[in-house]
């Protein structure tokens, strides 16, 4: 399991690089660097799978992509798998700002209702098409892999702490 920060992250509040092996040891590289493209998608999707179960968001219709990642079929999948839904994305050219403005809409009408409206409610259709479906054999091993995924960021997060280099 590995976490990459090169930049300080709000959530969770840490800057840096962590590699754990398979018995939950600090290393201090990936023994394959052939693992690090796929390691850093993984460790992102899995952080924003957590962290959206944390605070109460539910996947169920699907994944809206927008921008680079929706050109690559591979992270496509790997965002399918992990969040076990559809994947959607948009047939325009540089759509990364569309994305962003259709969550900024989403939630103000999500703020100005005073609870969690449904995307589809707010933007109606969308010219976005199913892109990748889930493996669910996979997405279930996402899911394990997320319990583990807390309790190493948790192990991270006190790796990072001033008192830790005490």
């Amino acid at each position: 399991m590995d976490f990459f920060f090169p930049e300080q992250e709000i959530i969770p509040a840490v800057k840096g690089f962590y590699y754990f092996n398979e018995k939950e040891e600090l290393i201090q590289s990936l023994p394959d660097p052939k693992r690090y493209v796929r390691a850093i998608v993984e460790s992102q999707l899995l952080s924003m799978y957590v962290h959206s179960q944390n605070i109460g968001l539910k996947v169920t219709q699907g994944v809206l992509v927008t921008g680079g990642s929706a050109k690559n079929q591979e992270i496509l999948q790997v965002i399918s798998d992990v969040f076990g839904v559809p994947v959607f994305t948009g047939t325009q050219n540089n759509s990364a700002s569309l994305g962003a403005a259709y969550k900024a809409v989403h939630g103000k009408a999500c703020h100005q209702a005073g609870k969690f409206v449904a995307f589809k409610e707010v933007v109606g259709t969308t010219s976005f098409k199913k892109s990748a479906l889930p493996n669910l054999v996979n997405h279930t091993l996402y899911k394990n892999l997320s319990v583990r995924y807390k309790r190493l960021e948790e192990k991270v997060l006190h790796l990072s702490s001033p008192q830790a280099s005490l």
